[in-house]
């Protein structure tokens, strides 16, 4: 069988010397996430072997045939982009450029918001990763899978991890010659319906005036003022409103809609429930 390591960056337990390297605020729940749902496709797979790890990283010699550190950016809030990077200064790279390179078309096509944020292998941190010298493989790459100080980039980035892990898998498969198996990945489009007291309220987009009027009117019923919070699975995810002065709040419905075509139900307030439709 063909193995696969899978590096969930910055999880605790940590590398002895890099205990500091907490990484991007986010950054360490969003590899979590990303290595149980890349390693659970390679498993179901049936032809991979997979080992995971959290920072801290087997003894030297850690063998496989693809090894991929999983990781977030940070930057300014207006920074974007994944990006790659693979053994460095001075080091054999690998096959590890090549396989970034599939991954990139990939996630490209997904889309990601942010596109590829170029150069690759730019910093100290990824040419030199101490992970390069932990594991060996013909293949190394370590993800950059976008920027979390970015507001917008961070909710779509936690809404889109099925995506980008399958976009990963196929990479994988491409770069070592192997078929697909058929893996499907579920998709989800407007219309939304909109419920509230157990009855449908409203049907459509959630920038749809029509829509916003319904679940403004149920809001306002049930004694709730904005700014709105929004939660998915018991968890708040936005918080403002659906209407602005000159249209749709953006950046409240954006968090709302990435949310939905990621396959999760929205609660407004505990009063109004958005539910996402697959199709």
């Amino acid at each position: 069988m063909l193995r696969i390591l899978i590096q969930a960056g910055h999880n605790p337990p940590m590398q002895p010397g890099h205990e500091t390297e907490t990484g991007t605020g986010g950054e360490r729940e969003f590899a979590a996430r990303m290595q149980a749902v890349l390693a659970d496709l390679f498993r179901k797979d049936g032809r991979f072997h997979v080992d995971t790890c959290p920072g801290l990283m087997p003894s030297p010699g850690w063998a496989g045939d693809v090894f991929i550190a999983l990781h977030c950016d940070g930057g300014g809030s207006s920074a974007r982009g994944f990006g790659f990077g693979w053994p460095g200064n001075g080091r054999d790279p690998g096959r590890g450029p090549e396989l970034a390179h599939r991954i990139a078309k990939k996630f490209a096509a997904i889309p990601h918001p942010g596109g590829h944020h170029a150069p690759d292998n730019y910093t100290d941190g990824e040419r030199g990763y101490y992970g390069w010298s932990r594991a060996s493989a013909p293949s190394k790459v370590l993800i950059e899978h976008g920027f979390l100080t970015n507001s917008y980039e961070r909710v779509w980035l936690n809404s889109h991890i099925p995506e980008m892990a399958a976009a990963t898998y196929a990479s994988v498969l491409d770069h070592l010659g192997l078929k697909a198996r058929h893996v499907v990945v579920p998709k989800y489009e407007p219309p939304w319906t909109v419920w509230a007291e157990g009855k449908q309220i409203g049907r459509g987009r959630v920038d749809n005036p029509y829509v916003v009027v319904r679940i403004s009117v149920a809001l306002r019923a049930a004694g709730k003022k904005p700014p709105y919070k929004a939660y998915v699975d018991g968890k708040p995810i936005a918080l403002g409103k659906f209407w602005g002065p000159t249209g749709p709040n953006s950046v409240y419905v954006k968090a709302i809609s990435a949310q939905l075509h990621a396959g999760h139900d929205v609660d407004v307030e505990h009063v109004v429930t958005i539910k996402t439709r697959r199709v």
